[in-house]
């Protein structure tokens, strides 16, 4: 906010989608006719970001016959367009960013030491975001702002638990993604665990792990005794399975037969036998 340079053109390069001979074009420019299909002369990003900022995003990308040509402007603020000999100078913050270790690449010989000194005034790591969980309900929000078109749509807690307990492995571009996912899939106000994509949901870790077969033994014993038969013990078990899913399907019980692969009618009825269409 207090740079000199923040009324200026932002320009971005994402330097690991482009070919090299494209790329050196698109950072450098070139003069008419440099090469096949070159066509007129066309400036750079560096020119175009002249009084304002350049940002560099994949650097650990360039390669390095284009790693010397961007050392020479990041010391001199000095280069040429390609296929041209006039030395051209701009003045312009150049900002970059990887997702690579930079020090690595230099040690592995595939990104130039002395590039990396040039570019390593400030650093500012990011992060995973599985390191930083506490940031995931606000990029949530903002995601769905994004997203909604409008629509009043609101992540429910038992969504969000998953969001937070979720490794990430594709860090914010993949949240980004579940959230996009999830605003298509959710046709109500509410986006559910079953919106989210299955990544999540069939990988999500939970805080532990229920034995189920130890409290049923402890609970047919106690039952057994008080002389419960089959059929009662079953209609309990059926009764409070259903009164679970249908809590956790927002009492929505055509969500739960499409969910569950389960007959609607079927469900209705088993809700009607089992007294539990008055909780509804």
């Amino acid at each position: 906010m207090n740079s000199r340079r923040r009324g200026e053109k932002f320009v971005t390069l994402v330097c690991g989608a482009l070919p090299e001979q494209l790329l050196e074009s698109e950072l450098f420019g070139h003069e008419k006719n440099a090469f096949t299909g070159a066509g007129p002369m066309r400036p750079g990003h560096l020119e175009r970001a002249v009084g304002g900022t350049l940002f560099l995003d994949e650097i650990g990308d360039i390669p390095q016959s284009i790693q010397a040509k961007l050392l020479r402007f990041v010391e001199e603020k000095t280069f040429n367009r390609v296929g041209g000999r006039e030395d051209i100078r701009v003045d312009l913050r150049l900002i970059t960013a990887t997702n690579r270790c930079l020090r690595e690449e230099v040690h592995a010989g595939r990104f130039r030491e002395d590039l990396y000194y040039r570019l390593h005034v400030l650093e500012v790591e990011m992060p995973a975001l599985s390191r930083r969980a506490e940031d995931i309900p606000a990029l949530c929000a903002f995601f769905l702002n994004r997203f909604s078109a409008g629509r009043e749509l609101a992540l429910g807690t038992d969504a969000s638990r998953l969001l937070i307990n979720y490794d990430w492995p594709g860090n914010v571009r993949e949240l980004r993604n579940a959230i996009e996912h999830a605003v298509t899939a959710c046709s109500g106000r509410n986006i559910r665990p079953w919106h989210l994509p299955k990544t999540i949901t069939q990988t999500s870790s939970f805080p532990a792990k229920v034995d189920l077969n130890g409290v049923l033994q402890r609970w047919v014993a106690v039952k057994v005794q008080s002389g419960a038969t089959y059929k009662q013990l079953s209609a309990e078990v059926e009764s409070t399975l259903l009164k679970h899913l249908m809590q956790h399907f927002d009492r929505k019980p055509t969500v739960l037969a499409r969910v569950l692969k389960m007959n609607r009618a079927t469900l209705l009825k088993k809700r009607r036998y089992l007294g539990l269409d008055s909780e509804s």
